[in-house]
């Protein structure tokens, strides 16, 4: 018996000894007041790339450092950022996003997006638009170079042979000049218009301010830059081209100079756009049956060449998520895969929707075995064995930008330094 108990108490000891065992830090984060969503509660999560749980953090603003009994083999961690909510009393939803084979040691700063100053409004304008073709919907953007563009709130009156369209414009101090954009969608889309925008330019408004423009004699348009054809019939396209004087301003702050749908049976879509800006945001999304490609530049304006699709050459061998695996072509680096996991727990639904960014030569899963038991209570949506897949995109980095990139400009803000970016992205649902 008293042996037993010198067991017993060597072990107790061990034990201890263990529990006490030193850590060493394996990752830090910065959140910086104004950064997490609210209400929720988010939390971060730190797996090595076997998925083996290392640490995790309920997130305030702050600094947190997040420890491991030691550094995993590799050096490279899955980091994981996990929000929870409720949406109604009866629905319980968990967003979280994943990204893998990030180094040991790093330190992100999580801050929101700086806020665009933006003067008192001074008032509204109100802007009629009339001798439009028949039309069912009337696209108009109205362009504040510092504040961005905007849709307005407006009515918009099918007279049979021609419509009309009634808007309120919102004024600000610092604004001079105002570019509107009318892009028509035909009620008889069987017969295809030639698509062109029109603009015109406002300047000098005033609160009350009443201004008629008769289309499309009084508008103005930009010479057509280039004309690519629609792959196949049915498909859905859309292309916006944006124009900026300084890359020091947010994306898409400035004009607008083409914005298309196209979704009849045509096979050619042109983009008109005025050509003396120093920059110029592009992005063109094709839908299909068999899935879609999202075109993405920051630069010099668009050309031909750059909108014409890559096939969606890759093929998802295993959707499950404790094995997943793909085969694609070599250029597509990073991978994107989306899981959702739904649970009715006594009339409330839980709900899980994962995304998990990779570089293609680290798609290791699972990237995380269990989550944490504190999470886990009362949570049953949070369990990694019934994940569905429900999309998976591949990306194509035109100029060469490394994950390491792309993480950084997904995650860490602000972002101090702009950098021109060309990006393919192919999708396929599931």
């Amino acid at each position: 018996m008293k042996t037993l108990a010198i067991l017993l108490g060597i072990c107790m000891i061990i034990f201890a000894c263990k529990d006490d065992e030193p850590r060493v830090e394996v990752f830090t984060v910065e959140i910086i007041d104004g950064y997490l969503p609210q209400p929720a509660d988010n939390w971060i999560i730190v797996s090595n790339s076997s998925g083996e749980l290392l640490d995790y953090q309920l997130l305030q603003p702050g600094i947190f450092t997040l420890q491991a009994v030691e550094l995993p083999s590799d050096n490279l961690l899955n980091i994981s950022l996990l929000n929870r909510g409720t949406s109604n009393p009866n629905i319980n939803f968990f967003s979280m996003t994943t990204y893998t084979g990030i180094p040991a040691g790093e330190t992100w700063v999580l801050a929101p997006l700086p806020e665009i100053d933006s003067d008192p409004n001074p008032g509204e304008a109100n802007v009629q638009i009339t001798n439009l073709p028949p039309i069912e919907t009337l696209n108009v953007t109205f362009s504040k170079l510092w504040e961005g563009r905007f849709n307005t709130q407006g009515t918009v009156i099918d007279n049979g042979t021609t419509s009309e369209g009634s808007f309120v414009l919102p004024l600000s101090e610092a604004q001079t000049d105002i570019l509107i954009s009318v892009n028509p969608q035909y009620l008889d889309e069987s017969i295809p218009p030639d698509f062109e925008s029109k603009y015109y330019w406002l300047s000098d408004l005033t609160d009350g301010q009443q201004i008629n423009l008769e289309f499309p004699t009084d508008f103005f348009s930009y010479d057509q830059q280039f004309e690519i054809e629609v792959p196949d019939a049915n498909t859905q396209v859309l292309l916006d081209v944006y124009g900026f004087e300084d890359l020091d301003a947010t994306y898409g702050t400035g004009f607008v100079f083409t914005s298309s749908l196209a979704i009849y049976p045509i096979n050619k879509i042109g983009a008109f756009f005025n050509d003396g800006f120093n920059h110029y945001e592009t992005v063109m999304t094709v839908n299909n049956n068999n899935g879609s490609y999202t075109y993405k530049k920051v630069g010099d304006p668009p050309a031909p060449e750059d909108l014409n699709a890559r096939s969606l050459d890759f093929q998802i061998q295993n959707s499950s998520f404790n094995s997943f695996a793909f085969s694609a072509s070599p250029e597509f680096q990073i991978v994107e895969s989306g899981w959702v996991n739904q649970v009715d727990n006594n009339g409330v639904l839980n709900t899980l929707s994962w995304t998990v960014f990779s570089e293609r030569s680290m798609v290791n899963y699972p990237v995380l075995v269990n989550f944490p038991e504190e999470l886990v209570q009362d949570n049953p949506a949070l369990d990694t064995d019934n994940l569905d897949n429900t999309f998976n995109r591949f990306i194509y980095n035109i100029d060469n930008r490394t994950y390491e990139d792309f993480v950084d400009k997904s995650i860490v803000e602000p972002r101090v330094h702009k950098q021109l970016e060309e990006v393919y992205q192919l999708s396929k649902f599931d």
